[in-house]
């Protein structure tokens, strides 16, 4: 499926037993509800994890956080995940300074190119962490600071 917006395009694929939203362009205030509608049909649908591929996105603003935090808690009501992966520079900077990286699980890109770094961007030990995902992603959570978002 592919929906676009005049500035954003989302394509939704599966991979394995998740679905991955890839988003690009600028997600912003007019944008959102595209990747809502999006999102609201993988968790209605599938059975897996929920992935926002962020790697082609070039702005990020308070309406696509939102929908992002939205998504992760219908995601977690149905005992799914939410896991972003992809994002950088500023997009990146914009789920730092909003803690959203600190509840959802945000995905590095590896700085070797070789896959995704596992690593949280808010863990003191991140940028020396360099598990590399596989198949299945799976997150390093130094120090067990989960948050829960209510």
């Amino acid at each position: 499926m592919r929906l676009a917006s005049p500035v954003f395009t989302v394509e939704v694929v599966v991979r394995e037993d998740d679905v991955v939203i890839r988003g690009s362009g600028e997600l912003d205030v007019a944008a959102a509800p595209v990747l809502s509608a999006c999102a609201a049909s993988a968790v209605e649908t599938g059975e897996g994890d929920v992935v926002f591929d962020l790697a082609d996105l070039t702005f990020l603003d308070a309406a696509g956080l939102h929908t992002m935090i939205d998504i992760h808690r219908r995601l977690e009501e149905v005992g799914r995940r939410l896991q972003i992966e992809g994002a950088r520079g500023p997009v990146r900077r914009v789920l730092q300074l909003s803690g959203v990286d600190r509840v959802v699980d945000v995905l590095a890109q590896d700085s070797f190119g070789s896959g995704v770094s596992t690593a949280r961007f808010g863990s003191p030990l991140g940028a020396h962490s360099r598990s590399v995902r596989r198949e299945r992603p799976v997150v390093v959570d130094h120090g067990g600071q989960n948050a829960n978002v209510r």
